[in-house]
């Protein structure tokens, strides 16, 4: 299955101690790329760059509808369920997105087709 209009965010903690703490989530996100299933593939961090505040800002509304967000944490917590859909302001925010229960974000970017 292809995508060319979804875009996959892959969000984790990073570290402001230990720069190779995000190489991991990197090399996650280079596999998926690889496999061309979405128009575009990044990652975000909290603690570090690319930071997750700006994290949409990779994403061409133009090109990209609908960003898929994808937690790469340890567990389901705190991170996933307020601070990673309070920086991509899907709470008190304007974005057009959704979160389920289980913490799985959709954000809609551009117009629709």
């Amino acid at each position: 299955m292809r995508s060319d209009d979804s875009g996959l965010l892959i969000v984790a903690h990073g570290s402001t101690v230990n720069s190779d703490s995000s190489a991991p989530t990197l090399a996650h996100a280079a596999k998926i790329r690889r496999t061309k299933t979405f128009a575009d593939v990044e990652c975000a961090f909290w603690k570090e760059e690319p930071s997750l505040r700006d994290a949409l800002f990779f994403f061409d509304p133009e090109r990209i509808r609908e960003v898929y967000v994808v937690p790469n944490f340890i567990s389901e917590g705190y991170f996933t369920q307020t601070v990673v859909p309070r920086e991509l302001e899907l709470i008190g925010g304007s974005r057009n997105g959704r979160m389920d229960r289980s913490g799985n974000i959709a954000i809609q970017l551009g117009t629709t087709r």
